[in-house]
């Protein structure tokens, strides 16, 4: 036998044994490629699925904190309400003139100032222009038979422009205007 065919025979080998070899290395790199893509794409989902529970949460206490607002907002503008019409309606029950450390209005302007972190634009609006009636008709002087005319269009307009905040909040905080089938009567 003449001494090329094992020559030959052992290349042939050495070239199939290559061949095998860089044939394994393609099938190992796609399946290491294919195992590090699966495990990018659960590692997407993961952070998708937490950004999602984040903004759930954001949403979640975003509300709450504007729900709070509003519910502060309205007892804070009812006392303020009553109060003003107290001293226009009932003026020897209120001292006269207001007093200097008189707070009436310093605290519902902070609850607005509140209001306005959280609450749309629209019942911003509402509410800032309820402040501003409400202001008007505190400084209307004491019910003594005058501007009585004027004290009943403001405090017919203050009740719209309340029923109208109070509408806005509840759609904006997406309370149903119905009550739930099966709520309790």
């Amino acid at each position: 036998m003449p001494l090329w065919v094992p020559l030959l025979v052992g290349f042939l080998g050495l070239l199939g044994v290559l061949y095998t070899q860089w044939r394994s290395d393609i099938r190992e790199q796609r399946t290491r490629d294919e195992a590090r893509q699966r495990e990018q794409e659960q590692w997407d989902r993961q952070e998708r699925q937490q950004r999602e529970q984040w903004a759930r949460e954001d949403a979640a206490r975003s509300y709450e904190q504007r729900r709070d607002a509003y519910l502060r907002f309205v007892t804070q503008f009812d006392q303020v309400w009553e109060l003003v019409a107290g001293r226009y309606y009932l003026p020897g029950h209120w001292p006269q003139p207001v007093p200097e450390d008189d707070r009436t209005y310093v605290e519902l302007t902070e609850e607005l100032r509140t209001l306005r972190l959280f609450a749309s634009t629209a019942v911003t609006d509402i509410a800032d222009d309820a402040v501003r009636t409400l202001q008007r008709f505190d400084g209307l002087p004491p019910h003594q038979g005058e501007h009585y005319e004027d004290a009943e269009d403001l405090n017919a307009r203050l009740r719209q422009k309340y029923d109208l905040l109070q509408e806005t909040m509840r759609r904006d905080l997406g309370v149903p205007d119905e009550p739930a089938l099966g709520a309790a009567e």
